[in-house]
């Protein structure tokens, strides 16, 4: 079976091949103007995509070599890059995003309808953002602020901070991770104050689980919980 980023880079490869479908490029940037409206999908090969301020673009943006950048109130589709990071300002909303080599930024109050996936990169969302969706990262720390996310939080090499009141409904995930993975520290998954994991967390790797006083966690396996107050564990 192939795993996440396999299957990541195998999209990409088909999206290198099939630039004929929506407006494209092979070695250029592409940039929508503040306030513009596009039809149709955007692509590139060696280039970025940037979408102005309250831009729309009603398909989606896809780039082999490069970032993805939404601008404050921009609408697209599904952004996905293979090494490039993918960010989006204040009040954005799009249709879900993956990256192979690259972080996911979000800002305050984006809203994302579907899943948002890295391989290797981190993954972090600001306060009233929304995910209707899942998290997944392989390499990487996932950061979550005052946000809501309908999906599971997934990770195999990287640390899981839920903080200040984040919901997640789906759960959390430290995956296993193979006899050959070296983590330079000890895995931490930190369920912060006031926050809600209403599914289970799952801990299939070696890993310390903090949970806040104030938070509300449900079913747990493979850890043990460590309470804390304040700001931080210790």
């Amino acid at each position: 079976m192939m795993d996440a980023g396999h299957r990541t880079i195998g999209l990409f490869l088909a999206l290198a091949l099939g630039l004929t479908a929506c407006s494209g490029s092979i070695n250029d940037s592409i940039s929508v103007a503040a306030g513009e409206q596009h039809e149709g999908a955007l692509a590139t090969v060696n280039g970025s995509i940037e979408i102005g301020e309250g831009a729309t673009v009603s398909g989606s943006l896809r780039t082999v070599n490069g970032g993805v950048r939404l601008g404050e109130g921009a609408r697209s589709g599904r952004a996905e890059t293979v090494n490039g990071s993918i960010r989006a300002a204040r009040g954005a909303q799009f249709g879900g995003g993956a990256t192979v080599n690259g972080g996911i930024e979000l800002d305050e109050s984006v809203v994302v309808s579907g899943d948002i996936r890295t391989v290797n990169g981190r993954i972090t969302t600001g306060p009233g953002t929304r995910i209707d969706g899942g998290i997944a990262t392989t390499n990487g720390t996932i950061r979550l602020l005052s946000s809501d996310i309908t999906g599971t939080v997934a990770t195999t090499n990287g640390n899981v901070h839920v903080l200040d009141a984040t919901r997640v409904a789906g759960g959390i995930h430290l995956r296993k991770r193979d006899e050959g993975d070296r983590v330079d520290k000890e895995l931490r998954v930190i369920i912060g104050r006031d926050s809600v994991i209403e599914g289970p967390i799952t801990i299939e790797s070696p890993a310390r689980l903090f949970v806040h006083e104030s938070a509300v966690i449900g079913e747990i396996s493979g850890a043990e919980v460590e309470r804390y107050s304040g700001d931080r564990p210790e």
